[in-house]
């Protein structure tokens, strides 16, 4: 009866923690410097052109869990459990067209020991081991709606899509029992992004979109600042902000991720 008391605070504890992470690396997958779309076709002859980029997004996570409680956890706390991670996007332009693809795989884990007091001064010694495999794929299509020689406004829709898997072992004592769950997440956007040039090279990229599916609602912006280095190459940092909001059944009401970003695209 102790034991089984024990494991269940235990598995409460490192599930809602599990949650939190594994959430966390999902948003990892979305980068925001990957929306500045600057399209570099200029010659009817050369319709077609292609990019890839690469970025980190040092996001926090906050929001609100069904229960009231509040959800703070720095980006130290998300990089510190990561094993393996791949973050880029594809690009490819025909014309005005543009469709890209951003795709995240991220292996994180995490161990904790957890001493619990029980009745008689005795102590129960419990461990347990979180395991999170996630790949997160958003990929969008939008046109050129708007060119001048400082602005451009692209108009797009897409969806995001998110496949977790994940496993908690726990242990106390000599016994032992694992969880595992698996979840996919769904959500179609609308919105806009673009470009301001200021001058040759210097610009500030901007991306807002709102969705639903899975969610009730989620929705993001951005706004940053970048430099053109040559013709093939910029770098740029933004902030970047995105939210979700979840129905009353599920075990959060809100979540969101925020942060600086940093990152480059390669154009050929």
């Amino acid at each position: 009866m102790k034991i089984s008391f024990a494991m269940t605070i235990l598995r409460h504890r490192f599930l809602n923690i599990l949650f939190v992470t594994c959430l966390g690396g999902a948003i990892l997958s979305h980068g925001a410097w990957a929306e500045e779309t600057k399209n570099p076709v200029t010659d009817p002859a050369k319709a077609w052109s292609f990019g890839a980029d690469i970025y980190l997004w040092a996001a926090g996570v906050g929001g609100e869990t069904s229960g009231g409680s509040d959800i703070d956890v720095p980006f130290s706390d998300l990089i510190e459990n990561l094993d393996l991670g791949f973050m880029g996007v594809g690009h490819v332009y025909y014309n005005k067209w543009h469709a890209s693809l951003d795709a995240l795989y991220l292996n994180l884990s995490a161990e904790n020991g957890k001493d619990i007091a029980l009745p008689n001064d005795q102590t129960l010694s419990g461990h347990a081991n979180v395991d999170l495999k996630s790949l997160v794929l958003t990929p969008v299509i939008g046109y050129v709606a708007l060119e001048t020689e400082r602005f451009q406004l692209e108009p797009f829709a897409g969806a995001r899509y998110a496949n977790l898997d994940a496993t908690l072992d726990i242990r106390v004592h000599d016994r032992s029992r694992e969880f595992s769950d698996s979840t996919g997440l769904l959500d179609g956007i609308v919105g806009a992004r673009g470009d301001v040039s200021i001058d040759e090279n210097w610009h500030l990229p901007y991306y807002v979109d709102i969705g639903t599916g899975d969610s009730d609602l989620t929705w993001q912006v951005m706004a940053g600042v970048g430099y053109r280095i040559n013709q093939s190459v910029d770098v740029g940092v933004t902030y970047r902000y995105i939210e979700w909001q979840f129905d009353d059944s599920a075990l959060l009401n809100d979540l969101n991720f925020s942060g600086p970003l940093i990152g480059a695209r390669f154009r050929f």
